[in-house]
C-alpha cells in the first residue's frame, strides 16, 4: 500500500515540524517517489539529465524538502514500484501537461495536473477511451489514466472538483487520492472507505493536513488525539475522511466539499472485489 500526505498553511511552519509529519508515511514505500512543493509561483520537481532523443525526463530520485520560508503547500507520495515495471514510467506524481506521461496537444503547458494515489483503479477501458479522444497515454500506471480522465473533463469546461467527482464516479477503484492544479487541491476517499485517509485542521484553522497515516498529525499537534472532529465537518481537530468525501482546498482553506454516494456510481460494484482481491 502507498502513502500520501498533503499539508497547506497560511503561516510559515517550522521545517522540522513539516519533515517529521511527512516522514510518518515512509513505512509505505520508497522515499520521495512523488514530491510536489508549491512556492505560490512555481512548482518544484526533480529532473534528471536529458537522454539522447528523450529531452528532459522526470527523475526517479527522491526530492528532499527545501528549508524555505516561502513554502505554503507540500505534497508527498511514498510507494513501491510496480514489480517488473519501468521505474520512470511508474514514477508519481504523474505530470500530465508539458511532460511525457499523459498529454493532449491543445492544453497549455503551464496548466499541469499532478495526481498522488494510494490505491488502485481498473482503467483498461478508460485508457483506450483517452487514446481515442487524442490523448497520448505513455505511462503504465492507473494514476496516469485517472489524471488524464480528469483532464478530459477539465477540457470540457468543468472545474477541478467536478472533474474529479465525474472521474471517480465513472471508474472503479479503491483509493485515497490527491489532485493538484494551479495552487488548488482536491482530495477524495472512495465511497466504500477501502483505503485509509485522515484529515487534520489546526485550532486556528490555518493549517490543513490530509494523510494516509493519522500519526502524521502528531508533529503538528502533540495532542491531536484529544480533539476528534465531531461538532462540525470542518472544525478544528482530526478525523477519518468520510467514505465518498471530496474536499477542495484553495488559498489554504477548505472552500467546497462533496459527498459521493454509492447509487451515483456508474461502474459495476462487483469490480471492486476484483481490485481488493488482487491487492490483498
Amino acid at each position: 500500500m502507498c502513502g500520501i500526505w498533503y499539508l497547506t498553511s497560511k503561516r510559515q511552519l517550522c521545517y522540522n515540524e513539516v519533515l517529521k509529519s511527512a516522514i510518518q508515511i515512509n513505512n509505505r514505500g520508497q522515499n520521495g517517489w512523488g514530491t510536489l512543493i508549491d512556492y505560490e509561483t512555481f512548482f518544484r520537481y526533480k529532473k534528471s539529465m536529458p537522454l539522447k532523443g528523450e529531452g528532459d525526463r522526470v527523475s526517479i530520485e527522491p526530492l528532499s524538502f527545501p528549508n524555505h520560508k516561502e513554502i505554503r503547500t507540500w505534497i508527498y507520495n511514498n510507494r513501491y514500484g510496480t514489480v517488473g515495471g519501468d521505474k520512470f514510467k511508474n514514477f508519481p506524481p504523474q505530470i500530465f501537461v508539458g511532460e511525457s506521461n499523459v498529454t493532449k496537444g491543445n492544453i497549455c503547458g503551464n496548466d499541469m495536473l499532478f495526481t498522488f494515489l494510494n490505491g488502485e483503479f481498473k482503467v483498461d477501458d478508460q485508457r483506450k477511451e483517452l487514446e481515442n479522444l487524442g490523448f497520448a497515454v505513455r505511462a503504465t500506471t492507473d494514476t496516469a489514466v485517472i489524471g488524464g480522465y480528469v483532464q478530459r473533463f477539465l477540457l470540457d469546461g468543468a472545474d477541478l472538483l467536478n472533474a474529479v467527482v465525474m472521474t471517480l464516479e465513472s471508474i472503479s477503484g479503491a483509493y485515497g487520492v490527491i489532485f493538484f492544479r494551479n495552487h488548488e487541491a482536491v482530495i477524495a476517499r472512495d465511497v466504500f472507505g477501502t483505503r485509509p485517509l485522515y484529515l487534520f485542521i489546526s485550532d486556528l484553522g490555518n493549517r490543513i493536513c490530509a494523510a494516509s497515516e493519522s500519526q502524521c498529525f502528531k508533529p503538528l499537534d502533540p495532542f491531536y488525539l484529544d480533539n476528534f472532529m465531531t461538532d462540525h465537518p470542518y472544525s478544528a481537530g482530526w478525523r477519518p475522511f468520510i467514505p465518498g468525501e471530496v474536499i477542495r482546498i484553495k488559498d489554504h482553506e477548505i472552500v467546497e466539499s462533496y459527498l459521493m454516494k454509492k447509487e451515483d456510481l456508474k461502474w459495476d460494484k462487483s469490480s471492486l472485489n476484483t481490485i481488493l482481491r488482487q491487492n490483498a
